[in-house]
Formats: C-alpha cells, structure tokens, sequence
C-alpha cells in the first residue's frame, strides 16, 4: 500500500507544476499559434490513420504476392487477418488516453506524436511484415488516443470553439486528399514506392512535436 505522505507530496509537486505552468506568460498571438499546431498535429493523425488503407495493395503486393507464391486475394486475406487485432488495440489506447488526467494533456500530447512518428519510421524502414505490423500497432495506438482533440476543445475560447474546430476538420481532410497526390508524386512506372510516404509523417511528427515542447503550455 503506497505511503499516504508520498502520494501527498507527489501530487503536491505535480500541482505546483502545473501552476507554475498555468501562470506563464501568453502572447497575443500564442492562440493562433497554439491553433496552428494542433491542425497540424490533427492533420499528420488522419494521413497516417487512411496510409494503411491508401497504400493496401502495394503492401500487400510487396510482402505476400511478389515473391511469396500468393495470390493477390490471398494476400489481401493473409494482411486482413495480420492486422485484425488493431482492433482491440485502438479500444485499449482510448483508455490509456485518461492518463491525461494524472499527468496532464501536454505530456500525453506530446507522447502521441512521437508515438505516431516512431511507428511510421518503422513502417519506413520495416525489411518484413512483421517489422511492418510493429510499426502500424505503435502508430494506431497513439493515432487513436485522440488527445489533440480534446488538447482544442479545453483551450478554444469559448465563443469560438465551433470555428476552430470546422478549421481543425478541414485541414484533416485536406490531409487525406494529400495522400492520393504523394502516390502521384512517388509512382514510377507503375510502380509505387509506398514507404516514402510513410517518411513524411515520421520527420513532421517529430518537428510538431519539438515545437509543442518548446511553445505550447498545459491547458487550465
């Protein structure tokens, strides 16, 4: 049973922390830059979120047909059934996200981005599906704690909590849209090279991040 004196003295340094945090002086256009950030954190979630989809048959080509003595169907039923437990996974990454409320948002925010970058530079790098299927479960784990989300309904002003919200959807869409022009972009002879897409994400997850650290403060 943990010392009621420890657990006191935990929480106490952890409140003067966030404190400490809460009174640190804002600048006019901190709202817009703190908006700015968490677009762009949103947008980089729902292009990793649709890559799997997007990118599907020439995953499936590259680790279960080409070489591997599978048809196209078979493969795309061997990947199905691989991946299927990410199910499970995403449901145990909504409850990991109340982390937030004993170590607060920011550290959780934080951890979600390096999360997502981490799991798609191994996807970048992954020499076998199993190297594959370890990145995609890193990735939708943090992909799906969802915390930018609620990072932006605690910290939209009042009176404009649907307007950053509408900029937040339209930005991720346009994110999605962005993944179809990078399969232009990284095609040659017919032939998709499928893992540069994944590099994107991995080296802009982690500049977000590195400037949340440096600007961005902890909601109220």
């Amino acid at each position: 049973m943990k010392n009621p004196e420890k657990v006191l003295a935990k929480e106490q340094k952890q409140l003067a922390k966030l404190r400490k945090d809460k009174n640190k002086a804002t600048y006019a256009a901190y709202p817009i830059i703190l908006l700015v950030f968490l677009i762009l954190l949103r947008m980089l979630d729902e292009f990793t979120t649709n890559c799997g989809s997007s990118l599907q048959s020439s995953i499936v080509n590259e680790f279960f047909v080409i070489g591997q003595g599978m048809s196209f169907q078979e493969g795309l039923s061997a990947y199905g059934l691989a991946t299927s437990p990410l199910t499970l996974l995403i449901v145990l990454a909504t409850f990991a996200g109340v982390l937030s409320d004993k170590v607060g948002r920011k550290p959780i925010l934080l951890a979600s981005g390096i999360g997502i970058a981490v799991g798609a530079l191994i996807i970048y790098l992954a020499p076998t599906f199993s190297t594959y299927l370890v990145g995609t479960c890193i990735m939708q784990f943090f992909i799906a704690m969802d915390m930018h989300q609620l990072y932006l309904v605690e910290v939209a002003p009042e009176h404009k909590r649907a307007t950053w919200q509408a900029y937040s959807s339209f930005f991720a869409q346009m994110a999605v849209v962005l993944i179809g022009v990078l399969r232009l972009m990284n095609t040659t002879d017919g032939q998709l090279a499928w893992r540069n897409i994944y590099l994107i994400p991995a080296i802009a997850c982690i500049i977000v991040v590195v400037m949340l650290l440096l600007v961005v403060r902890e909601t109220d």
